[in-house]
């Protein structure tokens, strides 16, 4: 080779054509990746649902204490073994079983038909509220599911401020009696307005969208009016025989009507 042609060659050799080191990808601008980020309200969960829990074993006792613990203790091994959707069926089938066992094993079965169906239906309604929370602590179903997770976490924050009020009373009239159990009730109301109610953002939100608001105006519109009317409806429906006897009792009715 001629001396012009090797100088030609290590100069084209040693300019700076290198390709980049890294080309932006259109897939993964299309197709981001799931998002890793966890469901950040347990605490507000914890305060509104434990409660609940521990009321209703009270009420339940042995039996149904015992299913949930084996049913738990299964969903534990089970996700230990890497089983996950085993696990997630697994807790399901225990809060169902539990659920069954309470029904036989409380006092409920032995009340009047209208009070019998409405006890089951709020324990059987925190019982599936408590399985909604549990199925928001499976990371898979947070990465391969996004928009089941972002609907479970919507359902939540809508059904505990009407479900959860109705307990606290239930519980705390059970300890104290029912003399003023629409106070009671409007103060659970008011506070679980405050933690649920007025909408925080998303714990699933996008990045597309990073203000994503749990609640929409639909649930914020009934939760409103639940807090208004329901705590009065309760007052009148309990007191009812002696709601215009005396003028104290006027004025607690209208303490309900305009406590806001």
């Amino acid at each position: 080779m001629s001396p012009s042609t090797t100088s030609s060659f290590s100069l084209i050799r040693s300019s700076n054509f290198s390709p980049p080191s890294r080309i932006p990808s259109t897939t993964s601008r299309l197709h981001p990746p799931p998002s890793s980020s966890s469901f950040s309200y347990n605490v507000r969960i914890d305060l509104a649902l434990v409660p609940c829990v521990l009321f209703l074993l009270d009420l339940g006792g042995t039996s149904v204490i015992s299913v949930l613990t084996i049913g738990l203790m299964v969903s534990y091994i089970l996700d230990s073994l890497g089983l996950k959707p085993a696990a997630f069926i697994s807790i399901w089938f225990s809060l169902i079983t539990a659920q069954i066992a309470f029904f036989f094993a409380s006092s409920a079965s032995s009340l009047s038909i209208p009070v019998t169906v409405l006890v089951s239906f709020f324990c059987g309604y925190v019982n599936f509220l408590v399985g909604v929370w549990a199925s928001l602590q499976f990371k898979w179903m947070q990465i391969e599911n996004p928009s089941i997770v972002s609907a479970l976490e919507r359902f939540l924050f809508a059904c505990v401020p009407i479900a959860v009020p109705a307990m606290f009373t239930w519980a705390t009239v059970s300890a104290v009696g029912m003399q003023n159990a629409g106070y009671y009730y409007m103060v659970f109301c008011c506070v679980f307005y405050w933690l649920f109610s007025i909408p925080p953002p998303s714990s699933f939100q996008s990045k597309q969208e990073p203000t994503d608001q749990i609640l929409g105006p639909l649930e914020s519109c009934f939760h409103m009016l639940h807090l208004l009317f329901v705590p009065l409806m309760f007052h009148v429906g309990s007191h009812h025989s002696v709601i215009f006897s005396s003028s104290e009792s006027i004025c607690d009715l209208l303490l309900f009507f305009y406590h806001l």
